[in-house]
């Protein structure tokens, strides 16, 4: 018979989807399961790497720590606790769970729906999650709130969790008063999710006093309501992160107003300008594109010239970060010369250490397209005297073309200067994320 192999080995091969109900995804059936605690009975407290045959069982050889793990209903999650329940140990180790517990395609599958009050008898029940300190939750929608906002309340009393993402919630706004019960949250992330269809007031909630991290990436931070509460919630003089992006035209004075709040110690910011949107909904799917009205508009107008002249003359004519005398790292997406050139001239970049352009390309001419060669001299002014270097990551070209010739090409000063840093990266969930360095040599002072 076919050998059904259950590496385990390590917490990179331990992937966030180490369990799920995803055809494409690594489950963990009961018999699996049964051999995990006839085993875990004995003297030894971890697990490393086995494989279930049909004939044999085949003890660990290395120790496992159990670092990611992915919930997604409620049978797993009653294993888990089983399993955790004869080795409490294990749960001692646990330091990220995401939860992809309403996802659709789940529920199609025939599982039955989850009951709101089963993650507190089952999962939360014995386990030791003191090294607990990431969670996340994917694909939710809005009839789920109640849901989420039970387990946003249940795992409050786990004062390590410094680390929370939200992706692809179709509502969160609900969720705001339960996220802002977590003291020690340091990073808060808003992937590709919508904030309230009618926008309401929010109530008051505790200040976020600890977090130094906020990314916002197909987040309708346009909303007034959002940015009140980031206004209210958030100590401006902590935050040292900010990753958004410019998704339409009526970000352009969001962007500007946010900024206004947020923006005056920060130490890295990640601007990401129009190009692809994050999400392309499912036309065929008329609930499912009815949920992402905006997306439509980016969609069929990227980057409109009048939105660049927009940006331009709202965003970084009225710049609150020339004041800022912290900014160490700035990135910009896809952005055009003149963009990059009037942003210099607003912000003050005495003190910039590090820059990145994210490029889009397949082909030489297509960075000279850009008329990089105004950019290329400015950034060897005497001004930028503390720039120790210029990162360029493509997320576009092919792998046969020479990407360090061509971009040497382009910024031949910045080339000289020995400033030139040049990366291959990819997309995931909405963040950029490196698969391959030009140059191993290189050191990585990202």
């Amino acid at each position: 018979m076919a050998t059904r192999r259950y590496n385990l080995r390590n917490s990179k091969t331990w992937s966030s989807r180490a369990i799920t109900s995803s055809s494409k995804s690594i489950s963990l059936p009961s018999e699996l399961i049964s051999h995990i605690v006839g085993f875990l009975r004995g003297d030894s407290d971890s697990l490393s790497a086995c494989s279930l045959t049909s004939r044999q069982w085949c003890p660990p050889t290395r120790v496992l720590i159990f670092e990611n793990i992915t919930i997604c209903d409620a049978h797993r999650a009653q294993e888990l606790a089983d399993m955790i329940e004869i080795a409490p140990s294990i749960s001692r180790c646990i330091r990220h769970i995401w939860f992809s517990l309403f996802d659709q395609v789940m529920i199609a599958d025939g599982d039955a729906e989850p009951d709101p009050t089963w993650l507190g008898t089952a999962v939360f029940r014995g386990l030791d999650l003191r090294r607990l300190h990431s969670v996340g939750f994917r694909s939710t929608r809005s009839n789920e709130t109640s849901r989420l906002a039970f387990l946003l309340d249940a795992l409050a009393k786990f004062q390590t969790i410094r680390c929370i993402t939200l992706y692809r919630c179709q509502e969160f706004g609900p969720f705001i008063p339960f996220i802002c019960r977590f003291p020690m949250l340091d990073t808060l992330s808003i992937e590709e999710s919508g904030f309230y269809p009618n926008e309401p007031e929010l109530p008051k909630t505790p200040r976020l006093s600890q977090l130094s991290t906020l990314s916002l990436i197909g987040c309708p931070y346009d909303q007034v309501g959002l940015r009140s509460w980031f206004a209210s919630a958030i100590e401006p003089q902590n935050l040292r992160s900010l990753t958004i992006d410019v998704l339409h035209n009526e970000n352009v004075n969001a962007t500007n107003e946010l900024l206004k709040v947020l923006g005056h110690h920060l130490q890295s910011l990640d601007i990401k300008l129009p190009g692809r949107p994050p999400y392309v909904p499912d036309y065929r799917n008329q609930d499912e594109y009815s949920r992402w009205p905006r997306v439509r508009e980016v969609y069929y107008f990227r980057r409109p010239s009048r939105f660049r002249t927009a940006f331009r003359e709202t965003v970084m004519k009225d710049f609150t970060l020339r004041y800022n005398t912290g900014l160490r790292h700035l990135t910009l997406h896809t952005p055009d010369s003149p963009e990059f050139l009037f942003l210099f001239d607003q912000l003050n970049v005495g003190i910039l250490r590090s820059l990145s352009i994210i490029v889009n390309v397949s082909s030489e001419s297509e960075i000279k397209n850009k008329d990089y060669k105004a950019l290329d001299h400015r950034l060897v002014q005497p001004d930028l005297q503390c720039l120790e270097e210029v990162r360029i990551l493509s997320e576009g070209l092919l792998k046969e073309y020479d990407l360090r010739v061509k971009v040497q090409r382009v910024f031949p000063l910045v080339f000289a200067r020995g400033l030139l840093r040049i990366e291959m990266v990819k997309r995931h969930h909405g963040s950029m994320q490196q698969t391959l360095r030009e140059d191993d040599s290189i050191p990585d002072l990202s």
